[in-house]
């Protein structure tokens, strides 16, 4: 089961921020709002190959995805198969804590 990602806003200055942060680095306030991260575009997709150890198995190499929110953060996601550089996807967290991007329907952009 998946959730939308959450990410925070800055009551005194507006920044949206992810990953989460104790306070804003923009003006310093501890004033944050979590809202759903909403839409974005995924700016660059890369397939790992190695982790610490070695290999990973050929069928089980993840993909991982640059997303540009519309709301201004960029966040680094799990990407399928379907997920390619210019796809608007939306972002959702999976139970493992990953964060995961969808595609949004043939939507590209």
């Amino acid at each position: 089961m998946t959730v939308p990602l959450q990410i925070d806003r800055c009551a005194g200055c507006s920044t949206q921020l992810f990953p989460r942060r104790l306070a804003c680095p923009v003006c310093g306030s501890a004033d944050l709002q979590s809202h759903e991260a909403g839409e974005g575009v995924v700016v660059s997709v890369t397939t790992l190959h190695r982790r610490p150890g070695g290999l990973i198995p050929e069928g089980s190499r993840p993909r991982l995805g640059l997303v540009a929110l519309d709301s201004g953060p960029s966040v680094i996601a799990r990407c399928e198969a379907d997920v390619v550089p210019g796809t608007r996807v939306e972002l959702e967290r999976a139970d493992d804590g990953a964060v995961i991007a969808a595609a949004l329907g043939d939507s590209r952009g």
